[in-house]
Parts: structure tokens; sequence; C-alpha cells
């Protein structure tokens, strides 16, 4: 049913998904110099022009997919072990999501320019720790019905 504690976690899953498109995930500013990541690109500036610009369209596409999955676990209510499995890919998805923004920030960003000073995480980045431990969250209770249903069914027996 919608109103379980599991519909909430994964609602949250969408909307953190949302957030990171909206968001950058990644910044680093010294003087005129600037980079930022978000969703789609990679960008370096240098004072007002944009000196390289590299796409990242596979976060997006990350992002989306964690959302879309989030969303088709939330309406497979009726059938608890479907949903686990979801839950398993989005994990697998969220965890590549996570990974990749990192080493694009950390290897790629860092590189731009001024080595020796690190950027700074931004929104974009901790919404994929809410989404994964909202993901977590959803699985337990998944799990949690699914064993309640079990013991009833057990006991009717």
């Amino acid at each position: 049913m919608l109103q379980r504690p599991q519909s909430l976690f994964l609602a949250l899953i969408v909307v953190s998904m949302g957030l990171y498109l909206a968001f950058p995930v990644w910044q680093k500013t010294i003087g005129t110099e600037s980079a930022t990541l978000n969703a789609f690109a990679l960008t370096y500036t240098k004072g007002d022009q944009t000196v390289t610009s590299e796409n990242t369209f596979y976060l997006a596409g990350l992002a989306i997919a964690g959302g879309l999955i989030a969303l088709a676990s939330l309406l497979q209510f009726r059938n608890r072990v479907r949903q686990m499995f979801l839950n398993l890919i989005n994990t697998l998805v969220l965890v590549g999501l996570l990974g990749a923004s990192t080493y694009l920030a950390h290897i790629r960003g860092n590189g731009l320019f001024a080595i020796e000073t690190q950027g700074s995480f931004k929104i974009g980045f901790f919404v994929i720790a809410i989404a994964l431990l909202c993901n977590v969250a959803a699985n337990r209770f998944i799990r949690w019905d699914e064993k309640k249903v079990k013991d009833a069914f057990g006991r009717l027996r």
C-alpha cells in the first residue's frame, strides 16, 4: 500500500534525483578561475569566458534512471519481491552515480587548475548519499513487511 514507510523513502529518492539534476555537484573557485560540475557538464571558466566544457550527460542519465527505478518500485507495492529486486538495481545505479561524480570531481575537476587546492562538494553530491540511505531504509521496511506477511500466513496454517 502506498501509505507504508517505504513509500516515503522511495518518494524521497525520486525527489533527491530531481535535486541532483537541479543543483551543482562540485565547485572549485580560485580568483577568477572556476570549475563547476553538475549533472550535465564539467565547466572550467577563466574570467568571463569558458575555457573548456566537458559533457557529463551520463550523470544525468544515471540520475534519471535512479529516479525512474525508485518510482517503478514505489508503484510495485503489491509485489514486495519485485520491489526488493528493483531496489537492488537502484542501489547499483546510485553507487555508479556516486562513483562517477567523485571521479569527475577529484580526478578531472581538480586537475583542471591549481592542483594543490581541492574543490568542495555541493548539494548535488549529498543528495546522492541521501538517496542511497533512503534506498537502504526502504529495502529494510519492505523486508520487514514481507516477514510479517509470511509469519501471518504461517500462523494460519
